[in-house]
């Protein structure tokens, strides 16, 4: 019983991590982003491009008023997480929603 349980819960983890990788079809774009929000002397203008990535499979678009769904990245590279992150798709599917996914960047 419990080798059943464990053979259940794996092909389940890998039924829902195929799915969601195979599927994604999600647009790569770039912003240029400040690279010090903190001093505002010219010389500190620094710019660098901060990468996001748009999901819009199941968008209802702007006049049905969808949502827009942000994730904020964490330390992990982005596309790592959007195809590992798969209850943001099941939102975006239930709710209408454009997915957004932020880079975070963080310059110490």
């Amino acid at each position: 019983m419990k080798t059943n349980l464990i053979f259940f819960s794996f092909s389940l983890f890998l039924f829902c991590f195929c799915v969601h990788s195979i599927q994604l079809n999600y647009e790569t774009k770039y912003f240029t982003q400040i690279l010090d929000h903190f001093n505002y002397n010219p010389q500190s203008y620094h710019t660098f491009q901060q990468r996001y990535l748009l999901y819009d499979k199941h968008w209802g678009g702007t006049k049905k008023n969808a949502p827009i769904f942000v994730y904020i990245g964490g330390e992990a590279n982005i596309e790592f997480i959007i195809q590992n992150i798969g209850f943001m798709f099941d939102f975006a599917q239930h709710f209408k929603a454009l997915l957004l996914f932020i880079e975070v960047c963080v310059y110490i």
